[in-house]
């Protein structure tokens, strides 16, 4: 049989991993808010490194079927290493679904700085997504290829300009045994367009916890200042290669080796600068998703523990 699905709906979430701490969230979603397939939603949800907001509207087929438009506004409160930030504003997006699993988005984002009447910001983004994985939340098969190039500015202040520029790439390939292959690159640069001045903290790249390099804390990979906390660089690199094995209908294995660099100006693809991480874990194949827990043992020394556990739903990859 066939039914129609409620064209409202309330979602409710909790959660927790060794990241976001215990998380929660909310949503009420309304899948044709004006009987023209328009969706419109409202959402919050909170955890130990964001908190926030958000309502949109989406409206599909905007000249021609391939393409959709999404109006939100949202407040946000986000934590980056020993940073908070906090945003309120809105955006504009137009997407372009190239073919089925090809994206192209552009968006235009404005918004105001911790609440400061002079830090109004407008933001231009540039995305191209292909996701030819045969699964999202345990692939097996196929590419990942995520481009993008974003620019922010201070509202009719050109001397206060980043650009930044990043992307990423993952494969996955079966093997016998019932494994997978599975490797990540990301990468990425941002540079002030200003004359003067430089990049500030919360703009900058971060790395380690539980989705990158698994020998360090959640963002604490990079360079620090004087007192030993972690201040962000201007580049970024992250590399990791998993060999996951299913051990029957729902336990799975994995051992993984992770690499990366944040550097302070532009050197953190200097393969002799990596920081390296080697490490395993236990899969729970859940309905809902790969559970896991990961042990991850840093190969260069630091002031930290040499392990790092993560606990989390999904994939690190």
């Amino acid at each position: 049989t066939v039914s129609e699905r409620s064209l409202r709906s309330v979602k409710l979430g909790a959660g927790y991993d060794t990241q976001n701490r215990i998380n929660g969230s909310v949503s009420w979603t309304h899948r044709s808010a004006f009987g023209g397939a328009q969706q419109f939603r409202v959402g919050a949800q909170a955890s130990a490194i964001l908190t926030e907001f958000r309502a949109s509207l989406t409206q599909p087929y905007v000249f021609g079927s391939r393409n959709w438009m999404n109006f939100g506004v949202f407040v946000t409160s986000e934590e980056k290493a020993e940073f908070r930030q906090n945003e309120v504003g809105g955006n504009v997006a137009f997407e372009r679904n190239i073919t089925s699993r090809t994206t192209l988005l552009f968006e235009t984002i404005g918004g105001v700085v911790d609440f400061d009447a002079d830090s109004v910001f407008v933001e231009l983004v540039t995305q191209f997504i292909d996701d030819r994985r045969d699964d999202f939340l345990n692939p097996s098969e196929g590419i990942y290829v995520r481009l993008e190039a974003r620019e922010k500015g201070a509202l009719f202040q050109t001397g206060q300009e980043l650009l930044q520029l990043t992307a990423e790439g993952r494969w996955y390939s079966k093997l016998p045994l019932n494994s997978v292959i599975a490797t990540r690159i990301h990468g990425g640069v941002v540079v002030n367009l200003s004359e003067n001045g430089d990049v500030p903290n919360f703009e900058r790249f971060f790395s380690g916890g539980l989705s990158s390099v698994r020998g360090w804390p959640f963002n604490q990979l990079g360079p620090k200042d004087a007192s030993g906390l972690v201040v962000g660089g201007k580049s970024k690199f992250e590399g990791s290669i998993e060999l996951r094995t299913q051990l029957g209908k729902y336990l799975g294995t994995a051992v993984f080796l992770d690499m990366g660099n944040v550097d302070p100006q532009f050197n953190a693809f200097d393969f002799s600068a990596f920081k390296w991480a080697i490490g395993g874990g236990v899969r729970f194949l859940s309905p809902v998703g790969p559970v896991r827990l990961d042990a991850g043992r840093r190969l260069n020394e630091d002031n930290t523990s040499l392990w790092q556990y993560h606990f989390s739903i999904g994939q690190a990859f």
